[in-house]
């Protein structure tokens, strides 16, 4: 059976004895990720009230915009937080991720398009964070 966890992680009871303290590439099933929420998903969230997140936007060099939240923009980043609380297969994914880590688990979604958009530069996290890519995706390398 194939765990939230081992969607992420090739080896979950390794991970969960022992959590990375650097940035670590896992690599998994992207396809499999991309299921979760993709950008159909983002176009769909958008369209519904009782889907759409609280805390959603556009943001262009780590700026919230003024633009209209859209799922296809064609150089800005849509930020979707909290879709944990709202969107059916994330609602499953990190209930089940959260009582496989013990620890509570938020899933949002951010969609930057291809070609030099940059939604967010270089920056660190206060908690764990996994990255799933929702398209072409090669890991940063450096600024």
């Amino acid at each position: 059976m194939t765990t939230s966890l081992h969607r992420l992680v090739a080896d979950p009871e390794t991970f969960r004895r022992a959590w990375p303290d650097t940035p670590t590439v896992y690599d998994r099933d992207a396809v499999d990720l991309q299921r979760l929420a993709g950008r159909q998903a983002a176009r769909e969230i958008l369209a519904d009230p009782d889907l759409r997140p609280g805390g959603f936007g556009m943001v262009r060099d780590g700026v919230l915009t003024a633009e209209r939240a859209d799922a296809d923009h064609p150089t800005d980043t849509l930020v979707l937080n909290g879709l944990h609380r709202s969107w059916p297969p994330l609602v499953t994914f990190c209930k089940a991720l959260s009582t496989q880590l013990g620890h509570p688990v938020t899933g949002n979604v951010y969609l930057t398009p291809a070609g030099g958009a940059r939604g967010f530069g270089w920056h660190w996290d206060c908690h764990h964070v996994f990255i799933a890519p929702a398209g072409n995706f090669s890991p940063c390398t450096g600024p």
